[in-house]
């Protein structure tokens, strides 16, 4: 059986203690891992060992939208495009800044080496990692994940029963990764809001759990959702 090449996306809030765990999957063969930690203060104990295990390490700064470490350098520290108030006007905005600087880097990746991943996987530091090494063992047509997501779907009834999708854990062609990635520049600047077809929402929606609001996003660009 063809083994792919596989990225796993590491994002979302990130502690010493998944930072350590993912030295065990950075030993798989024919996977490269790449990772944006949101995390509360600069730890630098914590970026040290995450260069350690991998190379295309960043974290966010929570609350700010600074990333540290941009271009894997310690030093490097740049203003990522975010503001405070944007943050609390969208509360997610921590989470899909880092959502989509991993698959960023995952793109730069294959750009400066001409090279694309067959799968990528996408999940949050606190996944199970059994459950990933399973998923990227199991054969995969490639033909049949094209314009698709694999990932849990659910209706959430916190959000007066929209479909949702588990946000820990994805996996798709790289392309369609993209895209999913892309959801934070619509969210931070307003123009999701506006895509639905209106500007003026039910404030509950606004509030609503990541995972409604990229199920509509993957509607909207039309990429449709295949459960695990």
């Amino acid at each position: 059986m063809r083994r792919y090449k596989t990225a796993i996306c590491f994002y979302g809030n990130l502690t010493s203690l998944q930072a350590e765990k993912l030295v065990e999957l950075s030993q798989l063969a024919d996977v490269e891992i790449f990772a944006c930690g949101v995390v509360e203060k600069v730890e630098y104990g914590l970026m040290d060992l995450l260069e350690k295990t991998i190379e295309n390490a960043t974290m966010i700064l929570k609350g700010t939208g600074t990333e540290v470490a941009k271009g894997y350098r310690m030093g490097d520290i740049v203003k990522y495009g975010l503001s405070t108030d944007q943050i609390m006007v969208h509360p997610h905005a921590d989470i899909t800044s880092s959502l989509m600087s991993v698959l960023l880097a995952k793109k730069e990746r294959e750009l400066s080496t001409n090279l694309r991943f067959d799968l990528v996987v996408v999940a949050q530091f606190d996944t199970d990692y059994d459950r990933i090494k399973t998923l990227i063992a199991g054969h995969h047509n490639l033909l049949d994940l094209h314009g698709t997501v694999k990932c849990k779907r659910f209706k959430n009834h916190f959000d007066n029963g929209l479909w949702a999708i588990d946000p820990s854990l994805m996996m798709g062609l790289s392309k369609d990764m993209d895209t999913v990635g892309r959801f934070h520049s619509y969210y931070r600047d307003g123009n999701f809001w506006k895509m639905t077809g209106t500007s003026d929402l039910d404030p509950g929606l606004k509030m609503a759990t990541l995972g409604s609001l990229l199920h509509i996003w993957l509607s909207m660009r039309q990429l449709a959702v295949i459960d695990l």
